[in-house]
């Protein structure tokens, strides 16, 4: 499968089967953000491909059925994703132990999130591996002093 829409397609049928029974391109279309002409496009492309089999239960009710080799196609690119993800969380976490190692040399007793982060945990072993304190905070009135701060992607001001 080389095209992420497709993947997001059938991933999609996929995560809508486990839900409902009845799936319209419509449906589809609107879970996917694509076009339904683009939809009815990756449908039939998918159905070559053989990932997918299309059955006509009545006049106005289709069936979207993921094959065996579209199980498979959906696993490898599931699996090549979550490779991806691994190494830029590797990434990010060498990225945060150099800054904290430089704020460590710094002076800086302390590093501390404002807001919540899907990253706390990688700030925390970060702090962990350099040996100073680590907090998150919901306003920063309540940081200590000579304390280096991220600010989360979440909070607002």
């Amino acid at each position: 499968m080389n095209d992420d829409s497709e993947f997001l397609l059938l991933n999609t049928i996929y995560e809508l089967n486990q839900r409902k029974a009845d799936i319209c391109q419509r449906d589809l279309s609107k879970a996917t953000n694509l076009s339904l002409g683009m939809t009815n496009m990756l449908l039939k492309r998918l159905e070559e491909k053989g990932f997918l089999c299309i059955r006509k239960g009545s006049p106005k009710k289709v069936m979207y059925l993921i094959t065996e080799s579209g199980i498979t196609a959906l696993a490898g690119k599931n699996c090549g994703y979550l490779k991806q993800m691994v190494k830029f969380i590797v990434a990010y976490k060498d990225m945060l132990v150099s800054k904290i190692t430089e704020v460590a040399g710094n002076g800086f007793t302390g590093v501390a999130v404002l807001g919540t982060s899907d990253f706390n945990f990688l700030v925390e072993y970060a702090a962990m591996h350099e040996g100073i304190s680590f907090g998150i905070f919901p306003e920063p009135d309540a940081i200590p002093k000579n304390t280096f701060v991220f600010i989360s992607e979440n909070y607002a001001e």
